[in-house]
């Protein structure tokens, strides 16, 4: 480690690990300025809380923002959804993710996958957006497809019933069929 006290700055090397509550940061390598109070992990990233795991080529921390920055070849998954895109933004105190750059996504307990140039999520919201050559596909039973294209689509899930809805808008199409 490397402490440079007037500039308030330290970088650390090897197997570096940095926890802030349920949050746990490794990486080979991070710079932390505590004048701006943000470690910056250059050189591949691998961040866990809650179950939810994001691994990046490169990574950013605010530890008063509490905001994750994810650069490169960026994967986020838990124990039912994985996410794929080239830059990713997590909010952990407003519980949003927003995700840039060939965004796609599977999540098994709804049984689809998406894809999109960006995503926006509000998980306390229920809100998936999809922004940008956005395409949904859900099967059920093994042999009910469906498959929505448009230019924007917004996911929402209703709090009273569990139900989802969807808007889709510009250029939409939807396509739905069997599989036997």
């Amino acid at each position: 480690a490397i402490h440079n006290a007037s500039a308030n700055v330290v970088e650390l090397f090897g197997n570096v690990v940095i926890r802030q509550g349920a949050l746990t940061m490794r990486a080979p390598e991070v710079r932390y300025s505590g004048n701006r109070y943000q470690a910056t992990a250059p050189r591949g990233i691998h961040v866990e809380q809650l179950g939810q795991i994001v691994d990046a080529n490169k990574g950013e921390y605010g530890t008063r923002s509490h905001i994750a920055r994810f650069f490169g070849n960026v994967i986020m998954h838990d124990d039912t959804t994985r996410v794929y895109a080239d830059t990713m933004v997590v909010d952990r105190q407003a519980d949003t993710m927003l995700a840039m750059g060939r965004v796609v996504g599977f999540d098994s307990t709804e049984n689809s996958w998406f894809e999109s140039d960006w995503a926006r999520r509000n998980a306390a919201s229920g809100e998936l957006m999809l922004i940008g050559n956005a395409s949904i596909w859900k099967w059920e039973d093994g042999s009910d497809t469906m498959r929505v294209t448009a230019d924007t689509l917004h996911a929402k899930r209703s709090e009273q019933d569990r139900s989802r809805s969807m808007d889709a808008r510009g250029r939409a199409s939807m396509i739905r069929g069997t599989t036997r």
